[in-house]
């Protein structure tokens, strides 16, 4: 069944990047309909118009500074009036609004990295929310567990066959692989988020061989603030761990 998401921003380039991160993020598992509006006052309209019916969006993505009518006002009353789904809210404001009682299930902050979105929205659709660890990385068992996560297990000969059979949403890498290691990843159709834990320059054999992947990153270590916004995005998600190959 497809998955409809109205999204509410009044800018075009915004709209743009959330439609590509929508696409790469369900299109695989799901039908995806995507309606976009560009500000409150046509979000409410949208809402208004289909109400409760069968074209009622699954989700809602609005940013909350808009003119004519601000994100949380258009929530407040499409809830008042009963026709508020689910929603995500994007801001770029410092103070975020009162949302008890609303039905949020997200708030992120502008600017918002591409990958934690996408990671977002595969875990309230729930698809293939896996999370990989590739070596031993102090911090990420404690991190994990405190979110919920399960840490296991895999050898590095597995990885590849592991992305493609559990589709991780993120693999963390303690260090960075050999040249062979990283090409075998350039084999499997899905990609997830890499993120490598490693203080110092990937080296240019390698960061050639990733460069068509727009999502890896790099951190000095695990106790860093993206780290800990990846672990809550993946919360309710098996983690396995590799042994790595330097």
């Amino acid at each position: 069944m497809a998955k409809k998401i109205l999204l509410v921003d009044d800018e075009a380039s915004i709209r743009t990047v959330l439609v590509r991160i929508i696409d790469i993020s369900l299109s695989e598992e799901c039908e995806v309909i995507i309606v976009e509006r560009s500000d409150g006052a046509e979000g409410l309209a949208y809402l208004r118009e289909h109400g409760r019916n069968g074209s009622f969006p699954d989700l809602l993505i609005t940013d909350l500074t808009m003119p004519n009518l601000r994100g949380e006002e258009m929530v407040a009353q499409a809830q008042a009036i009963g026709v508020c789904p689910d929603f995500f809210a994007i801001s770029g404001d410092m103070e975020i609004p009162d949302f008890s009682g609303a039905p949020c299930v997200g708030v992120m902050n502008k600017p918002f990295t591409v990958p934690l979105l996408a990671l977002r929205l595969r875990h309230y659709f729930g698809v293939h929310n896996q999370c990989l660890a590739v070596g031993e990385i102090p911090g990420l068992r404690e991190s994990a567990e405190g979110r919920g996560l399960v840490l296991g297990t895999c050898s590095i000969d597995e990885l590849p066959a592991e992305i493609e059979r559990g589709k991780p949403q993120a693999v963390f890498f303690s260090g960075v692989p050999d040249p062979d290691g990283v090409a075998a990843l350039k084999t499997v159709r899905h990609w997830p988020l890499f993120v490598f834990v490693y203080d110092g320059l990937i080296p240019n054999d390698r960061r050639d061989v990733l460069r068509g992947s727009m999502s890896v990153l790099q951190i000095n270590d695990t106790s860093a603030p993206e780290i800990r916004r990846l672990l809550t995005g993946i919360q309710e998600t098996t983690c396995m761990s590799a042994n790595a190959v330097r």
